[in-house]
């Protein structure tokens, strides 16, 4: 039998309130389910709200592990931040046409969650809100829907398809990342911002399609664009070709705009790119050899990381600016020739990228940050300039039998014997 409160003039449930095991009936007269007022209820397993309540505070029944079904009436407008996070048995949650916010993290964790309808008066999905709700196969968006939350459907591994309402506006940050089995999507016209990672790591991605009436973006052959053509936003990463030419007329290449596409051997990038974003190729653990045109100025943070079949760069003169983890762990990379106007090498520039044999920094470099080369184990020659006045902790560790060649009387010799590197004299 359920428990019951005897009706009054309760307005609000104490906060920390802990209940046994079963079903649990709010008492009528109640308006607001307090903050936590359930957080923690581990063996509560059902839970009937009555007419009269209009809020389901922040993390009100989060972390209740045992909760399969609750029952939210159409007095309800606002679901709170985390007020259903960690429900990992609840498998339905109904929820009516009254609700007009859903918080942040609200369903997130919920793993037996499958199917969710949002009501019509709901204008933002908040971040994180049905995040990591594994089982997730259908979502119902209504038509006023404006904003989709960062992280909002992140790692809803099970949810195959997406249609979002032609209000829609704003995609936010890894919106669906990680899902896994989605397929496509069809971006509407309204849509004026989508945010880095948005669809990421979507195995099974094969087409992001646009509306043609959209003024921000527009699709090519099911790749992802500025409506001008001139920034690749993003390739699907279920697309089963293994080479790929980036169109003429594109000028950069955005933030993970290929991240993860582990089946291109080849990207045949045109002149007139200007720049290559972060991560914008990291993870295509495929890929051979890029050729980066010039007029790119600098290799961004992670461009090229964990490439593991990468064996050969070539970079234009242009490039200045090699930065953080640019080519963090390529570990097939062999060979790479840095023009002479590069002047930054940053930290974790080249690690582990234990198939390197010889490095010769350019004169213009002041500066290799920390552990640049760190486990490049087969690196046995550097060739380091006279201007070099600084090389951070750890840039050459266990990197075997390196020699350092140089100029003699500069600083590369002094750091050379300060590390117990050997040192080789040149002109």
């Amino acid at each position: 039998m359920s428990k019951e409160y005897r009706p009054g003039a309760v307005r609000k449930l104490l906060e920390s309130l802990r209940v046994g095991k079963g079903p649990f009936t709010i008492p009528k007269g109640v308006e607001i389910i307090d903050r936590n007022a359930f957080k923690g209820c581990s063996q509560l397993t059902s839970v009937v709200i009555p007419e009269g309540v209009r809020e389901i505070g922040d993390g009100a029944f989060q972390e209740c592990f045992e909760l399969t079904s609750v029952v939210i009436p159409e007095t309800v407008e606002v679901i709170g931040d985390g007020a259903f996070q960690e429900c990992k048995a609840l498998t339905f949650a109904d929820l009516p046409s009254s609700v007009v916010l859903i918080g942040e993290s609200a369903f997130e964790g919920c793993s037996e969650l499958t199917s969710v309808v949002i009501p019509k008066g709901v204008k933002k999905i908040g971040d994180s809100a049905f995040g990591w709700c594994d089982s997730l196969k259908s979502v119902v968006m209504p038509e006023g829907l404006k904003t989709i939350g960062a992280f909002a459907f992140d790692d809803c591994s099970a949810l195959t398809s997406v249609v979002m309402p032609e209000s829609a506006e704003e995609i936010g940050k890894r919106a669906f990342f990680e899902c896994s089995a989605l397929t496509s999507v069809v971006i509407p016209k309204g849509v004026k911002e989508i945010g880095e990672d948005a669809f990421n790591d979507c195995e099974a991605l094969t087409s992001i399609q646009v509306d043609e009436n959209n003024s921000n973006y527009r699709s090519i052959d099911g790749v992802l664009f500025s409506k001008d053509g001139r920034t690749l936003i993003r390739y699907p990463q279920g697309i089963r070709k293994d080479s790929y030419q980036v169109p003429e007329g594109v000028e950069r290449i955005e933030f993970g705009a290929f991240d993860g596409c582990g089946k291109l051997t080849s990207v045949i990038l045109p002149v007139g790119i200007k720049k290559i974003g972060e991560y914008a190729f990291s993870r295509c653990s495929k890929l051979i050899s890029v050729v980066i045109p010039e007029g790119v100025e600098e290799i961004e943070k992670d461009a090229f990381s964990r490439c593991s079949a990468l064996t050969s760069v070539v970079m234009p003169e242009s490039v200045k600016r090699i930065k953080a983890n640019a080519f963090y762990d390529c570990d097939a990379l062999t060979s790479v020739v840095m023009p002479d106007g590069v002047n930054e090498i940053g930290k974790y520039a080249f690690y582990n990228c234990d198939a390197l044999i010889s490095v010769v920094i350019p004169q213009n470099v002041k500066e290799i940050g920390k552990f640049a080369f760190f486990r490049c184990s087969a690196l046995t020659s550097v060739v380091a300039p006279k201007g070099l006045k600084e090389i951070g902790g750890g840039a050459f560790r266990d990197c075997g039998l390196l020699t350092i060649r140089a100029p003699k009387g500069f600083y590369a010799e002094r750091y050379a014997k300060e590390n117990n590197i050997l040192f080789e004299p040149i002109d």
